[in-house]
Parts: structure tokens; C-alpha cells; sequence
């Protein structure tokens, strides 16, 4: 598939997250935000102007009466969830069509982050972390994927399967003398991320302990990572071939049982927020920017 100088180059040729929401995150993440300035910048956005406006509008939300009105939507929905919109669709372009190197389908990777960041978002008020940045480092985790994947579009070649058993990151190494959780790593300090959240993307298969540099963060970007597989977002090649710390599960008191109702959870989230992407009262051009689910009737191409 190429060595480790030529993947790592593609890291120049990604592009950054959308200038709306990052602008967007940062105002409404201020303990003095201004509104009248997230909706300023909401209103340069077409896509995250539409999906704010669709989310206020929904009958999930138990709105009453539709309203056009962006500032009163924003108010309707609280700062919190706009965050989290804006982060949904700066990820979604980025996240559609991503995977093909990992054989992973169309749609399937945007799944994935939505799912494991709803996870870790939960699992990081359940363990008194920060909710948003647990969402954010649990959002962009897989990031480093993207790296494969530009330089698959370049050769054609895809990531084989390892040998039965063994580590996907340690076989990535092996196999290329880089793996997609140091890229990503990489790629979110060109963004200019928190450090933090970067060592957070670097450790979300394998988090340390915390006298070599753990975190709670780590911990539950980590588990968050192993419930979206669970429920079935984002399986490619490496499938399952990643293992769960069962010293992060202690150092969190999080058991099986609870994996596996945060893989409920994370599903349901994805079917949700899809759910309210297809709402059919919303208009047709409303929608032509939003992410679309996952095409599961073939598999995606290059």
C-alpha cells in the first residue's frame, strides 16, 4: 500500500473542519457567548442554518408550532445541542465517504463517529468527565483513516486483513511502519485541537494507564470507541480485531452490561439523527448538504 512517508504526507492534502463550526464551537463554548454572534455565524452556514432550523421544527422535540425564526430556534434547542449539530455536520463531508481503504460501506465511518461520540458523551456524565469534549475526541477518533484513504484513492490498494487474532493497530505498524490512531493523533494537532483530545485520538484503541498518561478522556473515548463497534457502526476489515481494556472498565466501574447499553444507545442516537435528516416536511433542498445514511445495499467504491 505504500510506506510510511507517503502516507503520512497526505496529513498537507486534508482538509480542515468547516470555518462555521469550528467559529461556531468556539463562541458557544465561551462561558460569556454571545448568541446574536452563533447566530450570525449559523447564518453563513446554509447546511447548519437548515439543520438548526429542522431540529427546532421537529415533533421529537415537542416544538410548538414551526418557526423560521434562526434565533429563536437556537434558543428553543439551548447552546448545547447546536454544538452538537455543528459538530455532526463538520463531520459529516468528512466522514461520508471515508473507510474505502478499510472496506468499510458508504456512510458507515459518519455512523460510526456520531455514535461513539453520543457514547462517550453519556459515559463521560456517568464518570464526572467534560460531556463536549468527550463527545469531540470521540467524534474524530477514526480520523486518522482518512490518511489511508486518500492514499488508497492514489494506488488503488486496500488494507489486507491481519493473521487471525492479532492486534489491528499493532498490524497496521507492522505493515506499514504507521497506524491510523498516530496519524489521527497527528492530523488534530495541525487543527489545532486540544491536546488532550489529540492524545485521546492517538490512545482510543489502547489507553494508558494513568501514571504513563491516562485520562478519564482516554478511558471513555476508548470504551465509547468499543460500544460503537459493538452496536455494528463503522465495521470494515479490522472489524472487531481491537481489544477492550478491561483496566479502563475498572478504572471507570463500567462492566459488560454497561457496554452494551451504551451500544444501545449509541444505534439508537445514529437512527434518530437519521431519522431527523429524512424528516419528510422537510424540503428537498433543506436537506441536498445534510449526511445521508449509510448505503447498505453495496458496497461503497473508490
Amino acid at each position: 500500500m505504500g510506506c510510511l512517508m507517503n502516507i503520512a504526507e497526505t496529513l498537507d492534502r486534508l482538509p480542515p473542519l468547516p470555518a462555521a463550526a469550528t467559529r461556531l464551537l468556539r463562541e458557544l463554548g465561551s462561558p460569556d457567548a454571545d448568541l446574536d454572534e452563533a447566530v450570525r455565524i449559523i447564518r453563513t452556514d446554509e447546511s447548519l442554518t437548515a439543520s438548526v432550523l429542522r431540529t427546532a421544527n421537529s415533533a421529537a422535540l415537542g416544538a410548538r408550532g414551526r418557526t423560521l425564526d434562526l434565533r429563536a430556534a437556537v434558543v428553543r434547542l439551548g447552546a448545547r445541542t447546536v454544538a452538537h449539530q455543528a459538530l455532526e455536520l463538520a463531520a459529516a463531508p468528512t466522514f461520508r465517504d471515508a473507510g474505502v481503504a478499510f472496506d468499510v460501506r458508504r456512510g458507515e465511518q459518519w455512523r460510526a463517529a456520531i455514535g461513539g461520540a453520543r457514547a462517550a458523551e453519556e459515559l463521560g456524565i456517568r464518570c464526572g468527565a467534560e460531556p463536549e469534549r468527550c463527545f469531540v475526541a470521540a467524534l474524530l477518533r477514526d480520523i486518522g483513516r482518512l490518511a489511508f484513504d486518500l492514499h488508497h484513492q492514489q494506488t488503488g490498494a486496500e488494507i489486507p486483513r491481519p493473521p487471525a487474532g492479532e492486534d489491528f493497530v499493532a498490524f497496521e505498524h507492522r505493515t506499514f511502519g504507521v497506524d491510523h490512531p498516530t496519524l489521527g493523533a497527528d492530523l488534530a494537532t495541525r487543527w489545532g485541537l486540544p491536546a488532550e483530545v489529540c492524545a485521546a485520538i492517538r490512545h482510543h484503541h489502547h489507553p494508558p494507564a494513568r501514571d504513563e498518561g491516562g485520562s478519564v478522556l482516554l478511558d471513555v473515548v476508548h470504551l465509547a470507541d468499543a460500544a460503537a463497534r459493538f452496536a455494528g457502526l463503522g465495521l470494515g476489515c479490522d472489524g472487531l480485531l481491537y481489544p477492550v481494556s478491561t483496566a479502563a472498565m475498572d478504572r471507570l466501574g463500567v462492566d459488560r452490561g454497561d457496554l452494551e447499553r451504551l451500544a444501545l444507545s449509541a444505534a439508537v442516537a445514529v437512527f434518530e439523527l437519521e431519522a431527523g435528516l429524512n424528516d419528510p416536511d422537510d424540503s428537498a433542498a433543506s436537506r441536498s448538504d445534510s449526511p445521508q445514511p449509510a448505503d447498505r445495499s453495496a458496497r461503497r467504491t473508490a
